[in-house]
């Protein structure tokens, strides 16, 4: 989105189509499986081929090729020093998680390739080793020695913040000093003016929080005797503890504002909501998904392993009924008409039979599916080599070095 905004801003739909097949034929490749199957242990890291997928997506790109509006921020974890670590188009920020505690700003970073921040900011922990990043142009010497590393490994951005809302209250705190909301405030482009000045700073009206995170469910067939799946239910549990938490201080946030005063209001829209169909004050009647669809959807696995055509429409078309029923609760008069996935690539693969789509949504929850032979393979090649290899080894040295 962030390196095609202006086509995502076109009127033309061929354009919007284009950015948009990009996207799904990323999906298409099985990025996943592709690095497992490719990682030959100790000479080509995971990481490096991670970073290497995201390249056919980005084609090379750099964080100072992005738009100067709208800022779009990244965010990883410093495993280093336990900080929140933010990218945007020319700075690298950390956010302590300590009020008060170091942190560092304006760090340039505008020469980093997009594929590695964007690589850093979603390596799982149980699956990616953290992505090494040194920072340059910190400051004076001894202030960096003291405020922070000049190396950092960065994981996963959930681990510290997992809906990106700590990096908006960061930015909504520093955007003036001491301001307060005037008793009408006056709202321009989507914001609302803190004073009667052009220049003073300005508060977001709303901020929209999306969690395309999947539903936290039980693991009733698993009894976690390995370190991966070990590592993997737990990193799961810490992360959606976090982001019940986030939630639970959105709905604290919306529940002090003050009605007439809305200015920070945070809209939340969650995959896992199921909008019911609704009629507008024209008469125009919104049809949403069926319930077999809205309740599969929440548990879609989405590590990026290939996705299935009928799963992709789903997904599609899910997004805009959330956004449709969140449009019409900020505003009745929306026109929601509108509201339809531009392509309809997908839709006649849409399955009527109610029993099969129940049994299709439930398949999707599983890494390892029959219509996917490419996740069914997912184990790397170059480890099974390696075994085969000591096996070998081992054969040899005793038929020929050992006792006749």
């Amino acid at each position: 989105m962030a390196l095609n905004w202006e086509s995502y801003l076109n009127p033309d739909d061929d354009e919007f189509q284009r950015v948009t097949d990009e996207l799904i034929k990323f999906g298409q490749i099985d990025v996943r499986g592709r690095i497992l199957r490719r990682w030959i242990p100790f000479l080509l890291g995971r990481t490096q081929l991670f970073q290497s997928s995201l390249n056919t997506l980005y084609n090379g790109a750099k964080l100072g090729h992005l738009p100067e509006k709208p800022k779009f921020h990244f965010l990883a974890t410093s495993l280093t020093s336990g900080q929140l670590c933010s990218f945007s188009k020319d700075q690298w920020i950390a956010i302590s998680a300590i009020d008060g505690g170091p942190s560092f700003a304006g760090v340039k970073s505008d020469y980093l390739e997009l594929s590695r921040v964007v690589g850093a900011s979603a390596a799982f922990p149980p699956l990616f080793p953290p992505f090494r990043i040194r920072a340059t142009g910190l400051g004076p010497p001894k202030e960096a020695e003291v405020l922070f590393h000049a190396t950092h490994y960065l994981t996963d951005g959930g681990i510290f913040d997992n809906l990106g809302v700590a990096q908006i209250f960061h930015i909504l705190n520093n955007l003036g000093v001491g301001p307060q909301p005037p008793n009408k405030p006056t709202m321009k482009a989507g914001y609302t003016t803190l004073e009667d000045s052009e220049d003073s700073p300005q508060r977001p009206s709303y901020v929209i929080v999306s969690d395309a995170s999947a539903s936290f469910d039980n693991a009733k067939s698993n009894c976690f005797a390995s370190i991966v799946s070990r590592t993997s239910r737990a990193t799961d549990i810490m992360m959606s503890r976090l982001a019940q938490r986030d939630i639970e201080l959105i709905a604290l946030q919306n529940r002090l504002k003050e009605k007439e005063y809305e200015a920070d209001r945070i809209i939340y829209l969650p995959i896992s909501y199921a909008p019911p169909s609704f009629e507008t004050k024209t008469g125009y009647r919104y049809e949403t998904q069926s319930s077999s669809i809205q309740h599969g959807i929440k548990f879609v696995r989405t590590d990026l392993d290939r996705f299935d055509p009928k799963l992709i429409w789903y997904l599609m078309k899910h997004g805009h009924d959330i956004a449709a029923s969140a449009m019409r609760g900020l505003d009745p008069d929306a026109p929601i008409d509108r509201m339809k996935p531009r392509s309809d690539l997908f839709a006649e693969s849409a399955m009527v039979d109610e029993e099969k789509l129940e049994h299709f949504m439930k398949t999707q929850k599983n890494r390892f599916r029959k219509d996917n032979w490419f996740g069914i393979l997912s184990l790397p090649y170059g480890l099974i080599a390696f075994i085969i290899l000591v096996i070998f080894s081992t054969w040899v040295s005793y038929r020929y070095l050992g006792p006749e």
